[in-house]
């Protein structure tokens, strides 16, 4: 079902989806941190590969949008000649991913929440 109430700051919020290729993962601990009238801000552990994942309500499973964009994933690390995932120290955009909402989705294509 598609969520009829847009949510609020701190609201729990699930992501699932496939990241860099991975298993399916899925996200339980994640909030909402900001809300706008297109987009929400969450701190989500998402990666590549989650764009286009469904964002849900916790508690009700009810669709608010679905991930278009976060932070940078990886970071090179010479010493070990390789990219390891890059660890959330606090700032500005740390955790802080753009979810797309739902009613904006359904806004542009001419409809409204049922």
């Amino acid at each position: 079902p598609l969520s009829r109430l847009g949510p609020e700051p701190k609201d729990p919020i699930t992501l699932a989806g496939y990241p860099s290729g991975l298993p399916m993962k899925v996200v339980e601990d994640a909030r909402v941190t900001r809300v706008r009238e297109i987009h929400l801000n969450a701190q989500v552990d998402a990666f590549g590969g989650n764009s286009g994942s469904p964002v849900t309500r916790r508690e009700t499973g009810e669709l608010l949008g679905i991930l278009v964009e976060g932070g940078e994933d990886f970071e090179e690390d010479p010493a070990a000649g390789c990219r390891r995932a890059r660890a959330c120290r606090g700032g500005a955009r740390c955790g802080s991913e753009k979810i797309l909402r739902i009613s904006a989705i359904l806004s542009q294509l001419g409809g409204e929440l049922p």
